[in-house]
């Protein structure tokens, strides 16, 4: 094979772990085994990336969110089918084939530090948003008598903060409603938090499993008639051509959604 006509595809990858910015050390540490030395913390749009080793991970404390985790490298992203000629020279570079993130490839030279955060002009304190977006939602549960567990820490949001308040609001009213429906509900579990890639909103309701077509139409970005599946539609429309993202993951008790905000 020609020089010219060597791929990344062909060259040797390392093994990584994908997590999201807003996950915590404890969920991802059960996936940190064997061969695997890498993991990658997505943040934002999915577009900015941090690599940890695992030994880095192993020492943080299991309750932080992999966000707030001190240390990594920044990563640019590189397509699979790219000509290993016209590769960048910095490292670590992230091998993606479509939407998912397949390897790493490293170099011997120690990976750059990762920026000290500096907070830009022109931010909210979202902490005041968010009780501000969460007073009549919270009056509603306690009439249902569904207990909210809030954990809101100290974070700014960029500009006046209109799409956090509205994806609190948007995201409380589907919890709410499946409170309604639900007599087994057990509790809304709502996460605000600040770290490197910008301002985590977490909001998670326990309210049994999604049906599986709804759980295959979330992970697969696909069309659905399900009430979920059109709420994070709704939400994706809104937040990512504004710089944010929208994720969903859907677990056996009930659908966890994660916002990412530009943050300060």
């Amino acid at each position: 094979m020609e020089a010219h006509e060597v791929t990344v595809a062909h060259l040797p990858l390392g093994e990584v772990v994908c997590a999201w910015g807003a996950d915590t050390v404890s969920e991802v540490l059960p996936r940190l085994t064997g061969v695997v030395c890498h993991l990658v913390v997505l943040g934002g749009d999915g577009s900015r990336c941090r690599v940890f080793r695992s030994s880095q991970v192993l020492r943080a404390d299991p309750g932080e969110l992999l966000d707030l985790v001190p240390g990594g490298s920044e990563a640019e992203v590189i397509d699979v089918s790219t000509r290993a000629h016209f590769l960048p020279r910095a490292r670590p570079l992230l091998i993606r084939e479509g939407s998912e993130i397949i390897g790493i490839l490293l170099e011997d030279a120690p990976p750059a530090r990762v920026p000290e955060w500096r907070k830009p002009r022109g931010s909210t304190d979202a902490r005041v948003l968010a009780a501000r977006a969460l007073r009549k939602p919270m009056e509603s549960f306690r009439k249902q008598g569904v207990p909210v567990v809030l954990d809101l820490r100290p974070c700014r949001v960029s500009g006046q903060g209109e799409l956090l308040e509205q994806a609190i609001e948007t995201l409380m009213a589907a919890a709410l409603k499946n409170a309604r429906k639900n007599t087994s509900f057990s509790c809304v579990h709502v996460l605000l938090a600040e770290g490197k890639s910008g301002t985590w909103l977490v909001v998670e309701d326990r309210s049994g499993r999604l049906p599986a077509v709804a759980v295959d139409a979330l992970i697969h970005s696909r069309e659905s008639k399900h009430s979920s599946v059109k709420m994070v539609g709704a939400l994706r429309t809104a937040i990512e051509p504004n710089g944010g993202s929208v994720a969903a993951q859907p677990g056996p008790d009930g659908l966890r959604i994660i916002v990412c905000l530009p943050g300060a």
